[in-house]
């Protein structure tokens, strides 16, 4: 009798475990699901809309602010990573959050519009863009700001250049250059680089090849292009000549 009683409770419970996997599986297939919008892959969040991706060919782009009725919150994590034919984008008032790499090596992105909404940028959210020539941000945004229409986009308490592109002017009143500001921006060929600058990041200007750096002999970024001079040459602000120069005309324009 216990033998049975056994056997019994063996297959009521592995009744139960396939039951139980079952459900789990499914749930898990509900939720990994991303629906669509306009050609727009989104999720529910916390508080509203993330856009997880794009599966259209438009390549002049404004996100929606709104789909059924609940706003866009989140530009996720690599949503439109690599998406070539993309020159332009406006990401809408009311989204707080680009998750990093979300514009990742958007080679043909010309033009980024970022709302005042906007409270968090991820890394490399537009890195390795190098076909970007404006930046905007709101002039309204209390996290982030292209002051002097620097063409740049700056994290204001910290003074950090986090993103930059071939037209960038570097403010005064910047004083860091985040990692990989200006990775890959192949257009550039020059930049002044202001004396308020005392820290560059590590790769901030990686696959920037043949630089000139306009600065001062006694600045950071002085020695930043010695220790990199493989890529970058130098020509002092208020020099005659440049070190290992004879030409005589390395005055900046």
């Amino acid at each position: 009798m216990k033998m049975i009683q056994k056997k019994i409770r063996s297959l009521i419970y592995a009744g139960l475990g396939l039951i139980l996997c079952v459900l789990l599986c499914g749930g898990l297939g509900m939720t990994a699901q991303a629906e669509s919008y306009d050609d727009f892959t989104y999720e529910d969040n916390e508080n509203g809309i993330t856009i997880t991706g794009y599966t259209g060919d438009k390549t002049e782009l404004v996100i929606p602010g709104e789909i059924d009725g609940k706003k866009v919150t989140d530009i996720g994590m690599s949503a439109f990573k690599k998406y070539s034919s993309l020159t332009s984008v406006i990401i809408p008032e009311g989204v707080t959050n680009i998750g990093a790499n979300a514009f990742y090596n958007c080679n043909s992105l010309t033009s980024a519009t970022i709302p005042k909404s906007v409270t968090s940028i991820g890394f490399l959210a537009f890195g390795y863009c190098g076909g970007l020539t404006s930046i905007v941000v709101d002039k309204e945004n209390k996290y982030y700001d292209s002051r002097n229409n620097c063409n740049a986009i700056i994290a204001t308490e910290s003074n950090t250049l986090v993103i930059g592109c071939k037209n960038t002017t570097i403010p005064a009143s910047v004083t860091r250059l985040g990692e990989d500001a200006f990775a890959n921006c192949s257009g550039l060929t020059s930049i002044t680089i202001p004396q308020s600058v005392t820290s560059i990041g590590e790769c901030a200007f990686s696959n920037c090849h043949d630089l000139v750096f306009y600065c001062y002999e006694d600045s950071t970024a002085y020695e930043y292009a010695m220790d990199n001079s493989f890529d970058i040459s130098v020509k002092l602000i208020g020099e005659t000549v440049t070190p290992g120069d004879t030409s005589g005309d390395d005055k900046p324009t």
